[in-house]
């Protein structure tokens, strides 16, 4: 009886879809749905005795408030359909019944697994030679796979963001100028996008004009990009044999880097996060040498220095990548207490010379303020928009310096806050920002549920895996066309169309499509944490670290779901799980 009422239940919570309005409780109903029900009950019948563990109860419970906080922000963008009448509760109820249980059992069975898998690998012939050669086979292999997107694709895929850079280096205004204080109406660049970045895509776009080719200019840029992602997801498969992971696991992951469209995608793409999600995984790698051998080894300490100087060169958030991540390290390597110090000051002293010293010296503008604002912003147009008869004149009055409060209840969007953000005033002074957030505080006080639904309706996808978005770039960007540069695909349009279908079509696959997902991204990513952490190898949890960073960065971002921020952690996954498991295995 108990695993026929935990089969009802688990049904409930994977397939039932709540409504303001009950009427009637049901499903799909049909075979399908007693056929799966017949396999839950299948699943709890022979899972009687799963391990025991507060670990895996904690995750479970974390988990099944992602899933259903996720369900009821995606049908109705508020927290109502938990609790709004007495039927909502108890299917609430029995679906945290389900989903608690189930990923109890789930948890368990992986890591028991884990624990006791045994080697296999069939083809004896591949198997010597890519453990021969590991890193040149897996460059080779994925070269060749990413080659058809090279040429399909030339010379490289541009979207509005790293358009308006080019425009930026070739003296062309562009939007952000509109955002930021300017120093000097001469200097056209600001760092709103990292001006590295900038300087390196507008650098290679010159050297192509050079040689008569403005499509040969940024050819330069996407073959470099490509070529270094082909490497550092080599380098990962090479550093997994290291671990001793078994040869199927990394043949596997090695299939998956082939076959995934985000890879070659993204090196065709000319955003700045490819390069610096290439540098996180580079970081995670080396965090995890220093945790293991208690020392910096030969040249280390230099490495790991430059693997974070691009690290904040090419993304503005880099800096607190490495600020939420590296001190963990003074905690589990207290003996190199004396060698962090003087890393983390080092890096430190680099960041602040570089934006307090050089950008100011170029009259460079740093990106504007609002950018870190997303979350109280989005809160405050939330309370107007629901509560615009309780703000009184005082309170609009100092919200209306910060932002134009008479569009603010139009402008409101609870996936995105950018349209709330546009009318951010960038000549507010320290003291309108000081009122603004006095008034922030008093309106929490008064509705404190309208503030947790603003930033849960802004950021659920990264926790909720039953969402998904765009996460591709493929299409042409007119902008630079525009502006009188000679950009332009090649003549291969249906090559073109064919895979940009198939990488549209890649998320919907079956278990293939997780991989991709964001939401299931962080249930893998805390998975991993849980059972490093069930382990007791305290000392190598801090490898997680640039991992939580950015998922918590993805928090404050100001877009829901979207792939781009997400793509550095999720690109870590491969080697954590690699890391975790050589961790589980270690006599």
């Amino acid at each position: 009886m108990k695993n026929i009422f935990l089969s009802f239940c688990t049904l409930l919570a994977f397939f039932l879809h709540l409504e303001e309005k009950i009427k009637k409780i049901s499903l799909t109903g049909g075979i399908l749905e007693l056929s799966i029900c017949f396999f839950f009950f299948y699943f709890y019948y022979k899972n009687r005795k799963p391990i025991k563990t507060s670990c895996f109860y904690w995750l479970s419970l974390l988990f099944t408030c992602c899933m259903l906080i996720g369900k009821t922000f995606e049908e109705s963008g508020t927290f109502l359909l938990l609790y709004k009448t007495p039927t909502h509760l108890v299917l609430t109820f029995l679906s945290f019944i389900g989903y608690f249980f189930f990923f109890k059992i789930v948890f368990a069975d992986i890591y028991t697994y884990l624990k006791k898998y045994k080697e296999k690998f069939p083809y004896e012939k591949i198997k010597n030679c890519f453990d021969s050669h590991t890193l040149l086979f897996s460059c080779i292999v994925l070269f060749l796979g990413y080659l058809i997107y090279m040429i399909a694709f030339y010379p490289a895929i541009l979207s509005p963001d790293p358009s308006n850079q080019i425009k930026q280096f070739f003296h062309i205004p562009t939007k952000y100028l509109d955002s930021v204080v300017v120093a000097n109406p001469n200097v056209y660049l600001t760092n709103h996008h990292p001006v590295f970045h900038t300087m390196l895509l507008g650098g290679c776009a010159k050297v192509g004009l050079f040689f008569g080719s403005f499509n040969f200019g940024l050819f330069i840029y996407t073959f470099l990009q490509t070529l270094f992602l082909i490497f550092t997801l080599s380098y990962t498969i090479y550093y997994m044999k290291k671990l001793n992971t078994p040869y199927w696991v990394r043949f596997i992951i090695l299939l998956f880097y082939l076959i995934c469209p985000v890879f070659p995608f993204y090196g065709m793409s000319t955003v700045k996060d490819t390069f610096f999600s290439c540098f996180v995984v580079f970081y995670t790698i080396q965090l995890f040498d220093l945790l293991k051998n208690k020392k910096y080894q030969k040249h280390q300490f230099f490495l790991l220095f430059i693997i974070v100087f691009f690290l904040i060169l090419f993304r503005n958030n880099g800096i607190h990548v490495f600020l939420l991540s590296f001190p963990f390290l003074f905690l589990t390597l207290t003996k190199l207490w004396k060698k962090n110090l003087v890393f983390l000051l080092l890096c430190l002293s680099f960041y602040l010379g570089y934006t307090k010293v050089a950008l100011p010296f170029f009259s460079i503008p740093k990106g504007s303020s609002r950018e870190m604002l997303s979350i109280p912003l989005q809160q405050t147009a939330r309370y107007v928009a629901n509560y615009e008869d309780k703000v009184t004149d005082k309170e609009r009055e100092a919200i209306d310096k910060i932002l134009d409060y008479a569009t603010l209840k139009e402008r409101y969007k609870p996936n995105i806050s950018d349209p709330v953000k546009e009318t951010f005033n960038k000549y507010a002074t320290k003291e309108d920002l000081k009122q603004y957030f006095v008034v922030w505080t008093k309106m929490f006080f008064k509705h404190p549920l309208v503030y947790l639904e603003a930033t849960v309706a802004n950021t659920y996808g990264y926790f909720y895996p039953n969402t998904t978005n765009w996460y591709i770039y493929y299409e042409y960007d007119k902008r630079l066309k525009e502006a009188g540069f000679t950009y332009h695909y090649n003549d291969f349009e249906h090559l073109r169309e064919v895979l940009s279908k198939y990488g549209n079509a890649y998320k919907k696959v079956p278990v293939l499509g997780l991989t991709v997902n964001i939401g299931f991204a962080f249930f893998l990513l805390f998975s991993l944490f849980v059972y490093v952490l069930y382990e007791k190898k305290y000392t190598y949890l801090p490898v997680f670290a640039p991992s939580f960073a950015l998922l918590l960065i993805c928090f404050a971002s100001p877009v829901n779901t979207y792939f781009r921020y997400a793509m550095p952690y999720i690109f870590c996954i491969p080697i954590l799980f690699c890391i975790t498991l050589s961790l589980l295995q270690k006599k």
